[in-house]
């Protein structure tokens, strides 16, 4: 199991992982197609606050946490990304609606250097800032 403290930043309604050494441009960083939906659920009632971090932990096999959004790889490819289904109680976005599948782009190569067969979003670590937090 690796864990990893996770950052996001929301800028003009849309979000991006927060990579400020990412050598690639920033379009690259943003999350889309459900993962967008997801950070937007998590952020709900924090509107004065601009970052997000959370610990995310992957695995080959589900981890037990008391609090948890997860999401299970049921496809990739290597330059196309990784689609991902929903899993746990928690999986709603800002409309009340399930958070049923989420896509992630290649740069999640660069931060797992591959797409990991489970990610899971501990709810319980989930820190909000007007600033980027580095640990």
């Amino acid at each position: 199991m690796t864990k990893k403290r996770l950052t996001f930043e929301r800028e003009n309604g849309g979000w991006y992982i927060y990579m400020p050494m990412y050598p690639g441009p920033k379009h690259n960083l943003a999350m889309v197609a459900g993962a967008d939906d997801m950070l937007d659920h998590l952020m709900r009632g924090h509107d004065d606050m601009k970052y997000i971090s959370f610990d995310v932990y992957t695995d080959s096999k589900p981890t037990s946490l008391d609090s948890q959004i997860g999401f299970e790889r049921t496809s990739f490819t290597l330059l196309g990304g990784a689609h991902y289904n929903a899993f746990g109680e928690d999986a709603i976005d800002n409309h009340g609606r399930k958070v049923e599948k989420i896509w992630l782009c290649p740069v999640t190569l660069v931060v797992y250097q591959h797409y990991p067969k489970f990610i899971q979003i501990d709810l319980n670590t989930i820190a909000y800032s007007k600033t980027p937090v580095t640990d």
